[in-house]
């Protein structure tokens, strides 16, 4: 582990600390703690003119903890702890501000290190929907959001963030609108250019997302695509998914998910552990929520992933999670 990660996590841990053993001004700012836990029980097949190959495991998945606290009604701030046990590692996945109705108008500025608007993937699966695993920004920056007045539920912003390619250059940026009607649908639309690798050439990216809901039914479909690539990867890639939640009874869930990758290169590309979407032609995935307790969810998930040069893989994982 990275000697920064272990002292972003020291600093937060003893500062929480602090702030709960002191009484007086620090319990008027509203500090709360939540979080979550997540172990996973999870395997996969492949088929090949060989005989199976087969893998199965448990691992303990997320270890979460959110630190947030409301100093008045327009400041409040967060800080997410997670141990990913992919990565098996502890780092300061989130630390924010927010400053709210700046200049006595419905402005919104977001500063520090978050998840930045740029993508909205929604899951009601285990696994992370494949437009989030290629396209998430998860990094230092600064955003500015505006509600528009007399136009209910219209928002834009625009977010500026340290270089993602290595570059001492603040340039990569975010421009995101939004319009959603209550509870009934919301639309978004992005739109993402930074610097390419070695920092001469830039990467855009454009992408668009719909959820609706009725009464017992949700939709979630997402499309991004590349609209420029330069530098040492020109491949102008693209990915949508498309999923479906039913639910059955106040305590089940039934979900479906239908992905698919474009990767703009000519001939069948191998797979790379370091890479979810290299060698990925499409994937379904189907699973269950089940609520066991309140805050307890036991959750099952079996994904079919259809390769380019290589077998189908037949995926399963099996969920315990709890929130507090």
């Amino acid at each position: 582990m990275k000697k920064w990660n272990i002292r972003c996590v020291i600093l937060v841990l003893a500062f929480s600390v602090i702030l709960f053993c002191f009484n007086g001004p620090v319990q008027a700012k509203g500090l709360e703690w939540s979080g979550c836990i997540e172990v996973d029980m999870l395997g996969s097949k492949q088929k090949d003119r060989m005989p199976s190959k087969s893998e199965s495991n448990i691992v303990l998945d997320t270890l979460e903890l959110v630190l947030e606290t409301e100093v008045n009604d327009n400041v409040s701030a967060m800080a997410i702890i997670k141990y990913d046990g992919g990565d098996d590692e502890v780092v300061l996945d989130e630390a924010n501000l927010t400053l709210k109705n700046l200049a006595s108008i419905p402005l919104t500025l977001t500063a520090g290190k978050y998840v930045l608007p740029f993508g909205v993937f929604e899951s009601h699966l285990v696994n992370d929907s494949l437009t989030q695993e290629i396209y998430e920004i998860n990094a230092a920056g600064i955003s500015l959001a505006y509600v528009l007045e007399g136009m209910q539920g219209v928002e834009v912003s625009a977010s500026v963030y340290e270089s993602q390619a290595g570059v001492n250059d603040l340039a990569d940026y975010i421009l995101n609108a939004s319009f959603a009607q209550e509870e009934l649908y919301s639309l978004s639309v992005y739109y993402n250019s930074a610097k390419a690798e070695g920092g001469f050439d830039r990467d855009d990216s454009m992408g668009v997302s719909l959820n609706a809901a009725t009464r017992n039914i949700t939709f979630d479909g997402e499309y991004i695509t590349a609209l420029n690539r330069e530098g040492d990867d020109p491949a102008e890639e693209s990915a949508y998914s498309i999923s479906f939640a039913y639910q059955l009874q106040p305590i089940i869930e039934l979900a479906a998910r239908y992905e698919d990758y474009e990767d703009d290169i000519n001939g069948n590309q191998q797979t790379d552990p370091e890479d979810p979407a290299q060698g990925l032609d499409y994937r379904y995935s189907f699973g269950a929520n089940y609520e066991l307790y309140e805050n307890a969810t036991l959750s099952v998930e079996y994904r079919i992933s259809e390769l380019e040069a290589e077998p189908t893989l037949n995926e399963w994982v099996l969920r315990l999670g709890v929130e507090f």
